[in-house]
């Protein structure tokens, strides 16, 4: 068993508790950065840097209390700030969201405080909708963030209908989760799923929606979804670049994706949970829906008995790999050198802090989630964003002819 995923991470990821209990940066409609924080801390310095690692952050911002806030002007969109405690410890945080009119529910995985205090790094891992729509500028800015792995988590027909090609610079992979076709494998599904899909089949008249909330649960035990998030994880363990996923919507198989991720670098659920309604916010409300990811933690625990069993039989990821993932992805706190004093103010305005700071664990960004209902397609800011249930009905009826070509419905009859 791999020890501290789904639970306390503290004996895997060891002892380097960050000082910051919150943290929050949010660039708003007129262009300016609004940066909170809490913590235990006497004075907090903060700094603006260029670089994830926080490194040349030599840009002075302002400074307030253990816990306060500034509203910061005059920076271009995607720096990296570094709070600076007057011990030395510190932590790098930025907006997750990148606000790109042509691929709005892109987003940093990092500034995510862990279950046992640790802090996720920004500028590493980001989640996306399909980047079909980005132009030449928005490919630049992404790699100029150093993004140079791509990973494609749609299915064949959906390549094929909405292709893109990234620069040069980048290196594309296709993992398919729903090819099922490809690895039929079910075993770990049990009964539970090809029940549920056949009762679908037979009594429901929206196939679109049974497609989606079938496509969660079979995304944590068929083999092809299997293969395909084992691989992202290895390709996220191995690489020295930052890297993007995602599928179609950047809701579904990208919102399973990155609650495997945040999970075993020992993100509380809740965190994980507000990470996924937050494409109600950047997509459009409705676009997911709380059940849906909580059916997925289900299924997980049905199958597997518990999450980090599901990470080592079902991803196959191995003790030293998600250690690696760890080391990686979580921030190091160490005292870092002090600076020079930094100014009391460059355009910030500090407050005392009250009852509207988020409390311990809460996430980053997007704490104010628009969880709605609807369904079809949505038009915003002239970005067609189309609904993905052809796709999932495709997968549905995919499964089923598996199950059926697997005589299941034979052991389904004396069951």
């Amino acid at each position: 068993m791999i020890p501290g995923i789904g639970g306390t991470a503290s004996s895997a990821a060891g002892t380097d508790e960050s000082p910051f209990t919150q943290a929050d940066v949010e660039l708003t409609e007129d262009g300016a950065y609004d940066i909170t924080w809490t913590s235990a801390a006497e004075t907090v310095t903060v700094t603006a840097s260029p670089n994830p690692d926080g490194s040349d952050s030599t840009t002075p911002v302002g400074a307030g209390s253990g816990s306060g806030s500034l509203t910061v002007t005059m920076l271009e969109p995607d720096w990296y700030f570094v709070l600076t405690t007057d011990t030395g410890e510190r932590l790098v945080t930025r907006d997750q969201s990148l606000h790109m009119s042509n691929a709005r529910n892109l987003r940093d995985l990092g500034g995510y405080r862990t279950a046992d205090g640790r802090w996720t790094r920004p500028g590493l891992v980001f989640r996306s909708n399909r980047p079909t729509d980005l132009d030449a500028a928005d490919w630049q800015r992404l790699a100029s963030l150093n993004i140079a792995d791509l990973a494609d988590l749609r299915n064949t027909q959906e390549v094929e209908e909405d292709p893109y090609t990234p620069p040069n610079s980048m290196t594309y992979t296709h993992l398919d989760v729903m090819n099922v076709a490809g690895n039929p494998d079910l075993t770990k599904c049990g009964l539970t799923i090809p029940v549920g899909l056949l009762e679908v089949l037979a009594t429901t008249s929206d196939i679109e929606d049974a497609g989606t909330a079938m496509g969660y649960p079979l995304s944590t035990c068929a083999g092809s979804a299997n293969d395909a998030f084992g691989t992202l994880m290895d390709m996220i363990e191995s690489t020295d670049r930052s890297l993007l996923f995602h599928c179609s919507g950047g809701k579904d198989r990208t919102g399973w994706a990155s609650a495997i991720l945040l999970t075993i670098l020992g993100v509380s659920r809740e965190t994980v949970i507000a990470d996924f309604l937050d494409s109600n916010r950047y997509r459009g409300p409705g676009s997911v829906q709380r059940e849906w990811i909580e059916s997925a933690f289900a299924q997980v625990d049905r199958s597997y008995g518990d999450f980090d069993t599901y990470v080592h039989d079902g991803l196959g990821l191995s003790t030293a790999q998600v250690a690696s993932l760890r080391d990686r992805l979580l921030q190091d706190t160490a005292p870092a050198v002090v600076g020079p004093n930094v100014p009391e103010t460059v355009n910030p305005t500090e407050q005392t802090p009250d009852a509207s700071v988020p409390a311990v664990g809460a996430p980053s960004v997007g704490s104010n989630s628009l969880v709605g209902s609807g369904g079809g397609d949505i038009e915003q800011a002239g970005q067609h964003l189309p609904a993905t249930g052809s796709h999932a009905r495709a997968f549905l009826l995919t499964v089923a002819a598996v199950l059926l070509a697997a005589g299941l419905t034979t052991r389904l009859k004396h069951s």
